[in-house]
């Protein structure tokens, strides 16, 4: 199956699968994270969560802890964050 998840404004930079494959965040130039869960997902392709974690900094890169409970969030600063799914 092939989609195109709508809502960034600008280029997508980052991209991470969790362990489960059931949820996928993205991250772009928009300095925005946006969670999709493909389960609860309907035709509209809309994130069920969206944030700025990192303060206006491009998202270089996202990944999921092994539980997939948290996500790691590398922004272009150096200034990492951990942030709940």
């Amino acid at each position: 199956h092939v989609t195109v998840l709508q809502g960034h404004t600008k280029a997508v930079t980052a991209i991470g699968l969790d362990p489960a494959g059931a949820r996928v965040v993205t991250g772009g130039s928009d300095y925005i994270v946006k969670m999709y869960d493909f389960a609860g997902m309907t035709n509209t392709m809309r994130p069920f969560r969206e944030l700025e974690p990192c303060g206006g900094h491009q998202i270089r890169q996202l990944r999921f802890s092994i539980t997939g409970e948290k996500i790691l969030v590398c922004p272009a600063s150096a200034r990492p964050k951990i942030i709940d799914r």
